[in-house]
């Protein structure tokens, strides 16, 4: 009985469109899901294996070639990072501790942000456009 709400569980888990990964607060690894751990080889090219390394990897910019890592307060809070891949795919990676049963537990959680990033971007470019008309404004009403 226990055994089939475990595989469910992790099934469950597994099946989650964001990665997931909870660890002891030594790294080690406690649970983590399919998303995770493709996430993991392509940022850092090898199995998540442990939470500490990984989060310092993300945390050092220390990632493949093409990937860029992003700390930008307007985008992200503490213990967050934008990550762009070079497929203009971007995820936010967020790392929490959670209390269970006296225990600290380390989460690290990614989401696709791609399309939230994508309109930051785009208001960026309105915002620059209308700050080189608002220039020209003033420049002209300076002149008249």
């Amino acid at each position: 009985m226990f055994q089939n709400r475990r595989a469910a569980i992790k099934e469950g888990g597994d099946n989650l469109p964001m990665g997931l990964c909870f660890a002891a607060q030594s790294g080690n690894v406690l649970f983590l899901n399919r998303m995770m751990e493709s996430l993991s080889y392509r940022l850092i090219g090898e199995s998540l294996q442990n939470a500490t390394y990984f989060w310092d990897r993300i945390a050092d910019g220390n990632l493949q070639n093409g990937i860029v890592c992003e700390k930008r307060p307007e985008l992200t809070k503490e213990n967050q990072y934008l990550i762009r891949f070079a497929n203009g795919e971007c995820r936010t990676f967020t790392r929490s501790i959670l209390e269970l049963d006296g225990e600290e537990i380390v989460e690290i959680t990614s989401a696709d942000t791609t399309d939230l990033y994508g309109l930051l971007c785009e208001q960026e470019r309105k915002n620059k456009s209308l700050f080189q008309i608002r220039k020209r404004l003033r420049n002209i009403k300076s002149r008249l």
